[in-house]
């Protein structure tokens, strides 16, 4: 009896591609099953809400310039202080803006006016603003290193006054509260604060020099804090 030999099958041309159980395939599935549509808006919606509140998050954080900003007050009047001391205080200079002796008197109660003008609308505006407390205790801190840094400096320098009343020239009060209180409406403030420099040196009581400096003694005080 012959032995029968078989020929070989050739293989399919093409990929060979290989099949799952269906054991295997119901396994996949139930391990990674299959996102639907509701699922997937939901997830996206999901990633939509975390980068909104990560942007809050960033937003609410303070700026560092911020904490910058409120410590600039002590430094600016830190270089006041500095360049009250490098001032030629003790040198003498000419008055070309004093009125004759007659309207001295005059001149000086023209400057305490505009002063006291000044004093007063800054007073009512601290007291129109939404937090009252809050813009009075700064007008009181204004108005108080303006008034010890004037009295302090006057104590050191001892400049003669232009008519030699007494040795508290440097530097002007009157100027340095005046233009510290002009915050309560520049465009009004700040002439009046110049009309009241310009009569201390109309009455012959202060130089150009002590009301440049008071006026900058003013202005830098409104800097320390704000209503």
């Amino acid at each position: 009896m012959g032995t029968k030999f078989c020929p070989a099958v050739p293989p399919r041309s093409g990929f060979i591609t290989s099949r799952r159980s269906p054991s295997a395939a119901t396994r996949d599935e139930v391990m990674n099953p299959p996102l639907h549509s509701a699922q997937l808006r939901l997830r996206a919606k999901g990633s939509d809400l975390n980068k909104v509140s990560t942007l809050t998050t960033d937003a609410s954080r303070p700026h560092p310039t911020a904490h910058s900003a409120r410590g600039r007050g002590p430094g600016r009047a830190a270089l006041l202080v500095a360049l009250l001391a490098a001032a030629p205080a003790t040198a003498q200079e000419p008055t070309p803006l004093d009125w004759p002796s007659q309207h001295r008197a005059l001149a000086a109660h023209i400057s305490d006016a505009l002063v006291g003008i000044n004093l007063t609308m800054d007073t009512i505006h601290s007291l129109r603003q939404t937090d009252k407390w809050k813009a009075i205790r700064c007008q009181a801190m204004r108005y108080g290193a303006i008034l010890g840094s004037t009295v302090t400096t006057k104590k050191l320098v001892h400049r003669l006054r232009p008519d030699a009343s007494d040795d508290e020239s440097f530097f002007s009060g009157h100027a340095a509260l005046s233009f510290g209180a002009s915050e309560w409406k520049i465009e009004m403030g700040v002439p009046f604060a110049a009309g009241a420099a310009y009569g201390r040196m109309a009455a012959n009581k202060h130089y150009l020099s002590d009301v440049f400096v008071g006026a900058a003694a003013g202005i830098g005080a409104m800097q320390l804090c704000e209503k």
